[in-house]
């Protein structure tokens, strides 16, 4: 790599438990006890939500030991907002239980743009810009709400890569009743009702992302600290949309399609450019000519119909990092 400044050659490696550049250090790469993929390892040690979030937990846990059996044995489900607003979180908690998950702590919050993009920031890369803001406008439909376990069983495999991996795939037609996401309802690969992080690399830096300090301290002390009464800070009130629904969207659709005629409707869902109109005016451009033309039409909807009708991903390009536990 060059620096167009300076004209110097710009060389990464890896040294030990260290990212260099140019020979000098600029990160220290996570234990392999975090993660099992060489990558990642080098990608985090430059990573301020994973430094920012390790140096804390050294410093709250100094105890290797005890710091290891906390993460291993701990993760979170990020309950996205079609979930809440099909009133899927007594789902969500029963499914933990049935797999001897222990709630210790849930939050609703606002997902916003910036943090939608440092979540998924090394998959992002392989998305087109339609997924990307498809993606944000859905996060922006209502809130989300993170819920913070610790597994009751002891297992080779960390909380979150099994979580990962029993949420199953972001496509619907893949999944089994085991799922967590089939319990759901997931819907589509977009509105698929939850994020789990992916091992334990990816529980230390999206702690990071999602809270702040003073709430992260609060967490931590709750994974060491058996029996103690679970926070649920209180709920903002739901944002009334009616959750979303394939079937009822493509019934719709499809009355939308009958009035406007199959151009009108392609010309009114175009994949976006530079020049084209944000996701959230599409969106309610959609809406305003399907209620203009007498069909009873949400926001979710447009999502949905805007999921099925836009490209999603970049073929040309591989994603920085791939879940290494998951199922399509």
């Amino acid at each position: 790599m060059t620096n167009p400044k300076h004209g110097e050659l710009l060389s990464f490696t890896s040294r030990g438990p260290q990212v260099l550049l140019n020979g000098r250090p600029v990160g220290d790469t996570p234990s392999g006890l975090l993660t099992s993929m060489p990558e990642k390892q080098f990608l985090y040690a430059t990573d301020l939500y994973f430094e920012e979030a390790w140096e804390e937990m050294v410093d709250f846990w100094p105890d290797e030991l005890t710091r290891g059996h906390a993460l291993h044995d701990a993760s979170f489900l990020l309950l996205k907002p079609d979930a809440i607003a099909r009133d899927r979180a007594s789902v969500a908690t029963e499914w933990l239980a049935r797999n001897d998950y222990q709630v210790i702590w849930r939050r609703r919050m606002r997902i916003d743009r910036n943090t939608a993009r440092a979540l998924w920031w090394y998959q992002w890369n392989f998305a087109s810009r339609g997924r990307r803001e498809l993606s944000e406008f859905i996060m922006s439909l209502d809130q989300s709400e993170m819920i913070v376990v610790v597994r009751n069983r002891t297992s080779a495999v960390s909380a979150s890569a099994e979580l990962s991996t029993r949420k199953g795939s972001s496509h619907p037609a893949n999944l089994r009743e085991t799922d967590l996401r089939w319990a759901l309802g997931a819907v589509d690969y977009l509105s698929n009702s939850v994020h789990v992080p992916d091992e334990s690399a990816d529980l230390v830096r999206e702690l990071a992302i999602l809270l702040r300090a003073d709430v992260r301290r609060d967490v931590l002390s709750r994974l060491t600290t058996p029996g103690r009464p679970v926070a649920v800070v209180q709920h903002m009130a739901t944002d009334g949309k009616t959750g979303p629904s394939w079937g009822i969207t493509k019934h719709r659709a499809e009355s939308l399609r009958t009035r406007l005629g199959d151009q009108v409707l392609d010309d009114l869902v175009t994949q976006p450019t530079g020049t084209s109109p944000s996701i959230t005016e599409l969106a309610k451009d959609i809406a305003r000519t399907a209620q203009a033309a007498g069909i009873d039409w949400n926001d979710w909807d447009s999502a949905l119909l805007l999921t099925q009708r836009f490209t999603a991903d970049r073929p040309a390009r591989t994603r920085l990092l791939s879940g290494p536990t998951s199922r399509t």
